[in-house]
C-alpha cells in the first residue's frame, strides 16, 4: 500500500494543543515526515533553545516543483483482501486522503468522489460527491454501507482528472463469516440464468482438473441476491489458515436437471480463523459439446467465374440443352473447338468454314439441321407427347436451365469431431475431419414438383462420390477448427485446408452422367442411355438405337446421302461417316479433357471465410451443438482452385440437416 509521509508543522501541534488529536468519524490522523521537505522547519524544543532554522542547511535537498498531491492517509483495513476499509452493514465510515504539495497539506483543494463500481446496486452510499480539503490538508467523504455484504471501489480525484486514488471498500457483518462467496453480475449466453452452488476443495490447485468431491458446498441461492456463507470451516478453528479451490457453479432454476451452463473458479484462495474472507467469483459460459457427427449440405456454383479455356467448354456443353442441333454442328466444324473436327464434310454443312454459324448453312446445311431436329424429337418423346406439339417446343426452355442446375450443385458431406473444444475453443488438426460422400442434382423436367408431397426434394437425383469417373479414393479431410463466442450463441471458424476432391471430374460427372440421361435417354425404355458425349453425339446424328451396334456414323451418312443424293460422287459415305467418327471420339475427348485437366494442375482448397464463421445451434438447449447454420440462413464457404496461374473461386454455402 501507498503510504503518505508529513512534516510536522506549527498548526499541528497549535491543533493537538487545542485537544483536536481526532478526525472526522473519530479516526487518530497520524502524519509522518515525507520525503519533500519545507523551507523551514519547526522543531521541538530539545534545551538547545533552537526552534527554528534553515532547511537549506540540510545537504542534498531536491527543489520543490509545488505540484499537488494526492495520498492516502489511513492502512488497509484488510490487506490480505487489499480492503482499504471494511465498513459494517447500514454503518457509515470516512474515506480519507490527504492534498499536499511539497509535504504540506493543501486547504481548499476541490476533491471529487464517485463510486465506480459495486458488487451490487446500493452496495455503497457517497454522503457527497465532492469535498474540499481543511487543516493540513485533510479531505474526506461519509461512506454508508449496504444491508447485505458486499463491495465497492470509490475513486478520489482533483479537478484536474488525473491525480487520483482508488478506494476497495469491503461492507460486512459485524460478526465475521470465514468465508464468503458471491457471484459477480452475469454478462453471458443465458438470459435465464439465476442459479448457483459453491464448492470448495481443500489444499488450493484444483481449478486445472476438479476433483470428483468437494470438501464442503454451499447450498443453491440466487445469483443476483443470494451469497455462499460458511459460519463454521471443517478443522479451522485448529489450523488456523487454510488454502482452498473455489467452484461456483451456476444454472437455469427451472431446468428440471440443473444442467450446469456456466461455472468459474479461483484457486489458493487463503482463509484465517477469525477473520473473513470475501470471494467474488465470475460465472463464465461452459461451451456447448461439439462432440458427435453432423451432416451436411452444401451447395456450390460450379460454372459462374471459371477460367475462360474451361467456361468456353462448359458453356458449348449446355449449348448441347438449349439448341442441341446447332452446337453439334458448331462442336464438328468451328475452328476453336480443337480444330475443324469435321474435315472437308465442314464446307457441305456451314457457308464459311472459317467463321461457321448457325443459319448460315452451305450446300447440305439445312438438310443435315433437318435430320437431326426429327431425330432429337424422337429422343425426347419422353417429355414432348405427339399430341401436344406446344409441350414440345418449351421442352428447351426449361431443360436449358442446365446452368441454373450447375449453379446449385449440391454434394452431401459428414463433418466428425472425435473430442471437444479445448478451453480456448480450439480443434487442433484431426481432433474433426470431413467425409464427402453424395452428389445431388435436381432434374424437375416433366415432374409436378408443386403437388408432390415433397417439393425440397421432388427431381433430386443422388449419387455416390464413388461412382465418379476419375474418383478413386474416399473425398476425406481432417480439419483445424475453433470455436469462437459470439453474441449470440457461438460460431465456427474452420481453416482453409486441402480437399482431394476432384473439381473437373465432378462438373463432367454431373453432365455426362446424370443430366444428359435426363434428358435425352437413361435406358429405362430399353434403347441405350445416353451417358457420355459420345452417346450423345451418336443419339443426335442417328438415334440411339444404333449406339449399341456401333453402326451410328454409317446410318447418318446412309441418311444424309438418303437426303441429299452424292452430288455426282463429290459427297461420299466415308466421307461422312468419318467426320461423324472424328467427332465422336476426338470431340467428346476435347470436351471431357478439357474439364478433366482441372484435377491435374490445381489443388481445391475449401473452409469459412476469416470474417464469416458458421454460426452454431443448440436448439434444444442441452449443451450439445446439434446444428451448423439453417437452410434459411446457411453459412459460406471459401472455397479456392488455382487453374493454371487463374485463380477461381466457386461460391458454395453449407448447413447442417443432422447430427447425433
Amino acid at each position: 500500500m501507498k503510504k503518505i509521509l508529513f512534516v510536522i508543522s506549527p498548526a499541528i501541534l497549535a491543533l493537538v494543543a487545542c485537544g483536536g488529536s481526532e478526525g472526522p468519524g473519530g479516526m487518530d490522523i497520524n502524519y509522518e515526515q515525507d520525503q519533500y521537505r519545507p523551507d523551514s522547519i519547526f522543531m521541538p524544543d530539545d534545551g538547545s533553545g533552537e526552534g527554528v532554522r534553515d532547511a537549506s542547511q540540510d545537504q542534498n535537498v531536491e527543489p520543490c516543483d509545488g505540484l499537488l498531491e494526492l495520498n492516502y492517509l489511513d492502512e488497509q483495513d484488510d490487506p490480505l483482501n487489499d480492503y482499504h476499509y471494511k465498513v459494517a452493514l447500514n454503518a457509515k465510515r470516512d474515506i480519507r486522503a490527504v492534498v499536499s504539495a511539497c509535504g504540506v497539506g493543501q486547504e481548499d483543494v476541490g476533491v471529487v468522489f464517485e463510486v465506480i463500481n459495486e458488487s451490487y446496486e446500493g452496495v455503497c452510499r457517497l454522503d457527497s460527491s465532492y469535498n474540499y480539503s481543511i487543516t493540513d490538508g485533510l479531505v474526506y467523504v461519509p461512506v454508508q454501507g449496504g444491508g447485505r455484504n458486499g463491495s465497492c471501489v470509490v475513486r478520489a480525484c482533483l479537478d484536474d482528472g488525473e491525480t487520483c486514488l482508488i478506494f476497495n471498500v469491503a461492507v460486512r457483518n459485524k460478526d465475521p463469516d470465514p468465508l464468503v462467496v458471491e457471484i459477480k453480475q452475469y454478462s453471458g449466453q443465458y438470459a435465464m440464468l439465476d442459479t448457483a452452488k459453491v464448492k470448495l476443495f481443500k489444499g488450493g490447485g484444483a481449478c486445472e482438473n476438479i476433483p470428483p468431491t468437494a470438501t464442503t458446498s454451499s447450498s443453491e441461492f440466487p445469483m443476483l441476491s443470494g451469497q455462499a456463507r460458511w459460519k463454521k470451516l471443517p478443522g479451522l478453528e485448529q489450523e488456523l489458515v487454510q488454502t482452498y479451490s473455489i467452484l461456483a457453479e451456476c444454472w437455469i432454476g427451472s431446468d428440471m436437471d440443473k444442467r450446469v451452463r456456466a461455472m468459474g473458479c479461483k484457486d489458493d484462495v487463503t482463509v484465517e480463523y477469525g477473520g473473513s474472507r470475501y470471494v467474488e467469483i465470475d460465472c463464465t459460459d461452459i461451451m456447448p459439446s461439439i462432440k458427435g457427427s453432423y451432416e451436411l449440405s452444401s451447395t456450390f456454383d460450379l460454372v459462374s467465374g471459371l477460367p475462360p479455356q474451361v467456361a468456353k467448354v462448359v458453356n458449348v456443353i449446355i449449348g448441347f440443352f438449349q439448341s442441341p442441333t446447332g452446337q453439334i454442328l458448331l462442336l464438328m466444324c468451328h475452328p476453336d473447338f480443337g480444330g475443324v473436327i469435321g474435315g472437308d464434310f465442314c464446307g457441305w454443312i456451314f457457308a464459311d468454314t472459317q467463321d461457321p454459324k448457325i443459319g448460315e448453312w452451305g450446300t447440305i446445311g439445312g438438310v443435315v439441321t433437318g435430320i437431326i431436329d426429327a431425330l432429337l424429337m424422337g429422343l425426347l418423346q419422353r417429355y414432348c407427347p405427339g399430341d401436344d406439339p406446344e409441350l414440345c417446343t418449351n421442352i428447351f426452355k426449361g431443360a436449358g436451365d442446365v446452368g441454373t442446375i450447375l449453379k446449385k450443385f449440391r454434394l452431401k458431406s459428414t463433418m466428425t469431431c472425435s473430442q471437444d473444444a479445448d478451453k480456448n475453443g480450439l480443434l487442433p488438426m484431426g481432433v474433426c475431419h470431413e467425409n464427402w460422400h453424395k452428389v445431388v442434382l435436381k432434374w424437375t423436367l416433366g415432374l409436378d414438383c408443386e403437388n408432390s408431397p415433397d417439393p425440397d426434394t421432388c427431381g433430386e437425383i443422388g449419387l455416390n462420390m464413388t461412382s465418379i469417373d476419375g474418383v478413386t479414393e474416399a473425398v476425406y479431410a481432417d480439419i483445424e477448427a475453433q470455436i469462437i463466442t459470439a453474441k449470440p450463441g457461438y460460431k465456427l471458424a474452420i481453416s482453409k485446408h486441402p480437399l482431394n476432391l476432384k473439381y473437373g471430374a465432378l462438373i463432367n460427372f454431373a453432365i455426362e452422367k446424370i443430366l444428359l440421361p435426363q434428358l435425352f435417354g437413361d435406358g429405362r425404355d430399353g434403347l441405350a442411355a445416353v451417358d457420355s458425349y459420345e452417346d450423345l453425339i451418336y443419339a443426335l446424328l442417328a438415334g440411339r438405337a444404333c449406339i449399341n451396334s456401333g453402326t451410328c456414323c454409317d446410318v447418318f451418312a446412309e441418311s444424309v446421302l438418303d437426303k441429299t443424293g452424292d452430288f455426282g460422287g463429290f459427297l461420299t459415305k466415308g466421307l461422312i461417316s468419318g467426320a461423324c467418327d472424328a467427332l465422336a471420339t476426338a470431340g467428346a475427348t476435347y470436351l471431357r479433357k478439357t474439364l478433366t485437366d482441372l484435377d491435374t494442375t490445381s489443388r481445391f482448397l475449401i473452409g469459412t471465410p476469416l470474417d464469416d464463421p458458421c454460426q452454431l445451434h443448440d436448439h434444444d438447449n442441452n449443451m450439445k451443438f446439434d446444428a451448423l447454420g439453417s437452410k434459411t440462413k446457411p453459412c459460406n464457404w471459401d472455397a479456392s482452385l488455382d487453374v493454371g496461374g487463374y485463380l477461381y473461386d466457386p461460391k458454395g454455402t453449407f448447413y447442417s440437416t443432422s447430427s447425433k
